[in-house]
């Protein structure tokens, strides 16, 4: 009887650490950055109303947002978003007409600190300039978006924004 006591014992010992080992291999998820949830997010979601609720639950507020033109063929949505000192720009191409041409982004940094961008797979930014974009197949259902923080404490930026598309450009605040 002491003999099983002790081989019982043994056994559920050689479980749990059996069971321990296993638990132990498993990689942790690592968390993901703010780039990459805001990708995920917008890739995830079709429309583009959908997504802007999205930012709406995470306490973002819409504070601008207009249908507008580069030239005559290329057709965008401009959105700004507000959240304390941070700030969200959204641009989405919903047509376009005119042959791939680079596509350059001016942001002004002045007030803002750490500006992150992210954008569809669709624009491929260059390594040396994340502000500029070679479409791989036109623009049209391509999506920019600027992710930053105000210099200064309790400040929400402000600044101004220019999109160039071949020839063409369009300017506005933000």
């Amino acid at each position: 009887m002491f003999k099983w006591k002790w081989i019982l014992i043994a056994l559920v010992i050689s479980m749990l650490f059996a069971q321990g080992c296993t638990t132990e291999t498993e990689e942790p998820s690592t968390p993901l950055s703010i780039e990459q949830h805001i990708k995920k997010t917008r890739d995830d979601i079709n429309e583009l109303e959908d997504f802007e609720s999205k930012l709406n639950e995470q306490g973002f507020v819409k504070s601008h947002s207009s249908s507008n033109k580069i030239g005559d063929m290329v057709t965008f949505s401009y959105s700004v978003f507000r959240k304390d000192e941070v700030g969200y720009v959204h641009i989405e191409f919903t047509d376009e007409g005119k042959a791939s041409d680079e596509l350059n982004l001016d942001f002004d940094t002045n007030e803002t600190d750490k500006p992150r961008i992210i954008h569809s797979d669709g624009l491929n930014s260059s390594n040396d300039d994340p502000y500029r974009f070679q479409p791989s197949s036109g623009l049209d259902k391509q999506w920019i978006g600027i992710y930053f923080e105000g210099k200064k404490a309790a400040s929400i930026p402000n600044g101004a924004i220019v999109l160039s598309y071949g020839s063409d450009s369009w300017r506005s605040q933000y």
